[in-house]
Order: C-alpha cells, then sequence, then structure tokens
C-alpha cells in the first residue's frame, strides 16, 4: 500500500509539473520559423512548387544538380540535401567549406591547399567542386558565399551525367542572380581572432521593361588566428548581369575576381605526433614561421568568366547552355617539417611553386 501511494504522488507531482511547464510555454509564445518558404502550400501536390531559386524558408522542392532538370525531390531517385541562402545568413557561414558541416555524410577536409570533401566516405578529388553544374578543379575558395544563393549536396554516384568522379558525390554551389527589384545591403561581422568581414550587395532593374538587370557585390575578409603564423588578408568583387529581351529568352552573365593572401592552408598549426602519442606543446604552437606570411605568403589571384542562357518553348519544354572560364594564377609556398626522435629538433624544408590554371567548361541541356 506504502508504494501504490508513492507512485500516485509521483505521478500527481508530474502531472502539476507539466501542467505548469505548458502555462510557462503558453505565456512565452516563440515567434513564428518559416520552414516551407513563400508558395509551397501548394508544393505537396506539385502545382505550388517554385523554380529552385525563386523559393525561400529552409525548405526547397527541387534542384537540377542531380537529374540536370527541374524535378521535385520527392520525385528524385538521388539523395540531395540543400543549404539555402536562408540558412548561410542564420548561421552567418563564411565560406562553402563551413556550409556543409551540418550535412549528413560530408566532412570538409582540412589540411589541404584546396576545397576537398569527403561524402559517404569516399574524397572528392583533387579540390573538385562545381559551380552551376560545371566542374572547378584544383581551386580554394571555390565560390565566394556572399555569391552563394544555396549549396547542393549530391550523394551517391553521378557519373553519368558529369563524367569521371568519385562515387561518394559532389558539392554544386548556385550562384545567385539579379533581381527585378531594386535593393541594396550592406554588413559587417566580426569574431574573435582579429576577424573582420565586410560585404556588399546591390541590384535591380536598369530600365522600366525590366528587360536588364544588374547585380554588383564584393566582400572583404581579414583574420588572424589561434595558431601562430596564421593570418589571412581575402578580397572579391562580382558583377551580375540578365538579359531578357522576349518573355521566352533570359541570358545571363557573370563576372567574378578573387585576390587572396594567406599562410599556407595545409595545416601547420597541427600538433605533430611522435610514436601512438602528440607531442606535449601549446595549442598555438605552429611549425610554421612569419616569414611565410611577410615574404612567402600563399596567394590567389582568380578570374571567372561564365554565362547561360535559357530558351523556354512552353511550360515544359527548354534548352539551356552553360559554360564558364577560370583564369587562376598561385603562387604556393609552405615549410614540409618533420619531427626528429629526440623531440626537440625540427627539420623543415621550404618548398615554393608558382603555377597557372586554365578552366573552361561548356555544357548544353
Amino acid at each position: 500500500m506504502q508504494f501504490g501511494q508513492l507512485s500516485r504522488g509521483v505521478c500527481l507531482g508530474a502531472l502539476t509539473l507539466s501542467l505548469s511547464c505548458a502555462a510557462a510555454r503558453a505565456q512565452e509564445a516563440l515567434p513564428t520559423i518559416d520552414i516551407a518558404g513563400a508558395g509551397s502550400a501548394n508544393g505537396a501536390g506539385g502545382s505550388g512548387r517554385q523554380e529552385p531559386g525563386k523559393e525561400t524558408g529552409y525548405r526547397r522542392s527541387s534542384t537540377v544538380a542531380a537529374t540536370r532538370t527541374d524535378t521535385p525531390l520527392l520525385k528524385t531517385p538521388v539523395a540531395v540535401q540543400i543549404v539555402p541562402r536562408e540558412v548561410i545568413e542564420d548561421k552567418q557561414i563564411l565560406n562553402t567549406m563551413e556550409a556543409v558541416k551540418n550535412v549528413s555524410g560530408v566532412q570538409a577536409q582540412p589540411g589541404t591547399f584546396y576545397d576537398q570533401y569527403r561524402i559517404r566516405g569516399f574524397n572528392s578529388g583533387n579540390g573538385v567542386t562545381y559551380r552551376n553544374g560545371l566542374q572547378m578543379r584544383g581551386i580554394l575558395g571555390s565560390e565566394e558565399i556572399a555569391f552563394t544563393d544555396r549549396v547542393e549536396i549530391v550523394k551517391g554516384p553521378s557519373s553519368v551525367l558529369y563524367g569521371r568522379m568519385e562515387p561518394g558525390g559532389f558539392v554544386n554551389v548556385v550562384t545567385k542572380k539579379p533581381q527585378e527589384k531594386f535593393h541594396a545591403s550592406v554588413q559587417q561581422q566580426v569574431g574573435n581572432f582579429g576577424l573582420a568581414r565586410t560585404t556588399f550587395d546591390i541590384g535591380g532593374p536598369v530600365d522600366e521593361a525590366k528587360t536588364v538587370l544588374y547585380r554588383v557585390m564584393g566582400a572583404y575578409d581579414r583574420a588572424d588566428s589561434f595558431t601562430d603564423f596564421d593570418h589571412r588578408d581575402n578580397g572579391a568583387v562580382a558583377l551580375f548581369l540578365t538579359f531578357r529581351p522576349t518573355e521566352n529568352f533570359e541570358f545571363n552573365a557573370q563576372f567574378e575576381h578573387y585576390e587572396k593572401k594567406q599562410t599556407t592552408p595545409a595545416g601547420s598549426g597541427q600538433i605533430p605526433v611522435i610514436g601512438d602519442r602528440p607531442l606535449d606543446l601549446p595549442r598555438n604552437f605552429s611549425v610554421s614561421d612569419p616569414i611565410m606570411w611577410s615574404d612567402f605568403p600563399y596567394t590567389v589571384h582568380r578570374s571567372v568568366f561564365a554565362y547561360d542562357w535559357t530558351y523556354r518553348f512552353d511550360d515544359k519544354w527548354k534548352i539551356t547552355n552553360n559554360f564558364h572560364y577560370v583564369d587562376s594564377r598561385e603562387t604556393q609556398a609552405m615549410l614540409a617539417t618533420a619531427f626528429l626522435g629526440d623531440e626537440r629538433t625540427i627539420r623543415r624544408r621550404f618548398i615554393f611553386n608558382p603555377l597557372e590554371r586554365n578552366i573552361s567548361r561548356p555544357i548544353s541541356i
């Protein structure tokens, strides 16, 4: 009897606590978050589905990355996850590598000269990232996040559409487009270790008929690090134009230019390991040297020229042609290091490698 009375007393106390919590939640109602986005009320049936670039909120109903057609995600036989612009802004994401961190089965790989991802256990290769469905290989900072509308991660083999690639999947960065309404914004971000990031975005129609649209964007980003001798000083600008001479035809032209300066991105701040244990060193220890920033920084001078045009025959049929050309000049400099067995001596070897890349990718759909 005593045990039964105790159980009833515990249940009564739990019920009272639940009612109190419910009352507290009723008094402190949180603001509504737009998950589905505008125009998605009819999206379940397909009639309310919008084009990927015109949807808002956290939810996206379709993507062209998986099948190269405007197919609803529910009908796409490939696993696709999308990081939309709203998530990028709410999380204050600084780059594409950071944008994929919370995507299941995807890891951004540190300690590399290029953007690399591990998707479903497979590395993406030598810095292979896709920009609007076109491959960019051997690129550090593939696309400035200030110019990015969304990041699409396609999981699984897609070589039948994109040529030879790793079976784990790929990351596709979709850029912003000019808008029909005038807008202007400036954003300033600050953070630890001297982080200062300034971005601007201005655009709208050139004429009253809105046959010509423009968008001018820029970003300047500088920061130090908690590790010694680790700095960056990067800038980028972009000009996007849209021409719509008729209702069925659209032509987009894009230009981007990057100026990057930083210490080697090859992970010089990593703690060395001797045998089966790391050395007892402070977290800010680095095997690098101040001269790697003052005299031999890692620099990138990159320009991107791109265009795409689309002609719509009707609501279901259209033809699209994409092209981009990437001119990249880099100066790679790093210190190859090795700890000797006495755990006191570091052997360092200087590597200096200036190089140039020219990448062009055309495609028709």
